[in-house]
């Protein structure tokens, strides 16, 4: 059908561990500006919530570059498992 992702079972499962990888994620940004507004010392909270902030957009922004230099790696889509591979040992 010319989209290789369909082409082989790997794309359901790819697609429920993307899911829990957006739910944790949305946990994440939701709690994370109150816990460290609770627990950073008062004149140090802008910087802390700064960073944090900050690193939101650098990792959106890194997503693209590895994206890329992965596709150079590895250019087909059955090949790009590893890359998920390597995300998920990287997450442990």
């Amino acid at each position: 059908n010319g989209y290789p992702v369909f082409d082989n079972s790997l794309w359901v499962p790819m697609l429920i561990s993307r899911a829990a990888t957006g739910v944790g994620e949305a946990g994440f940004v939701c709690l994370g500006p109150p816990i460290i507004d609770d627990t950073a010392p008062p004149k140090s909270k802008g910087f802390y919530l700064g960073i944090y902030f900050m690193f939101i957009f650098v990792g959106q922004a890194m997503g693209y570059v590895i994206g890329g230099v992965a596709q150079g790696i590895w250019p087909h889509w059955p090949q790009l498992k590893n890359l998920f591979l390597i995300e998920g040992i990287v997450m442990l």
